[in-house]
C-alpha cells in the first residue's frame, strides 16, 4: 500500500511547480509581448504611477491608475491567458497523469482516497480551485498545514475533495 506523502515534500513539489509554471509564464508573456497583445508600461506611464505615489495620492488613486495601466498594456488579458491554460494544465495532469509535474518529478500521486485511482477532472478542479484558491485563504493556511499534522497527511483541500498525496514507487 501506498505511503501518504508528508508536509515537506509536498512543499518541495509546490516550489518545483511554481519554477515550472513561472517558465511558463514567462514564455508565454514572450509570445504575447512579440505579437503585439501585450506590452511593457511606456516611461510616461511609469512616471505617472511615481508621481501619484510621491505626491501623496491615495491607495484608491494608485490603484485605479495602476488597473488602467495593465488594462492598456495588456497584461490582464496576458494573465487571464495564463490562468485559464495553467488550470486546463493542471486539471489535465491531475486527472490524467495522477499528479501536477512537481508531484511526479517527486514520486507522488493524487488519488482518490477511496478508489486508489486518478481523480476525475471535477474532483480535481475541487481539490485546487475550490480548496486551494478559496479555502487555504479562508483558513490563512491553515487548511495545508494540516498535512503537517494529521496521520492522513491530507489537507483541506484534499478531505473537501476526497483525495490523498501518496508516495508510489515505480510504476
Amino acid at each position: 500500500m501506498n505511503q501518504p506523502a508528508g508536509f515537506w515534500i509536498r512543499v518541495l513539489a509546490l516550489i518545483i511547480d511554481a519554477i515550472l509554471f513561472g517558465i511558463f509564464r514567462m514564455a508565454i508573456g514572450f509570445v504575447l509581448n512579440v505579437a503585439g497583445i501585450m506590452r511593457e508600461p511606456t516611461d510616461a506611464e511609469q512616471q505617472m504611477l511615481q508621481k501619484i505615489a510621491q505626491e501623496g495620492g491615495g491607495p484608491a488613486e494608485l490603484f485605479g491608475a495602476s488597473m488602467r495601466i495593465f488594462h492598456e498594456t495588456g497584461t490582464f488579458l496576458a494573465t487571464g491567458f495564463f490562468l485559464l491554460l495553467t488550470m486546463a494544465a493542471t486539471l489535465y495532469f491531475i486527472s490524467v497523469k495522477g499528479g501536477t509535474p512537481g508531484k511526479l518529478a517527486l514520486g507522488l500521486r493524487i488519488r482518490m482516497a477511496d478508489t486508489d485511482k486518478n481523480p476525475p477532472a471535477w474532483r480535481a478542479f475541487l481539490r485546487e480551485v475550490v480548496g486551494k484558491g478559496f479555502l487555504w485563504p479562508l483558513t490563512l493556511g491553515i487548511g495545508a498545514y494540516m498535512v503537517a499534522f494529521n496521520k492522513k497527511k491530507r489537507g483541506l483541500h484534499d478531505i473537501a475533495a476526497g483525495t490523498v498525496v501518496v508516495k508510489v514507487g515505480d510504476e
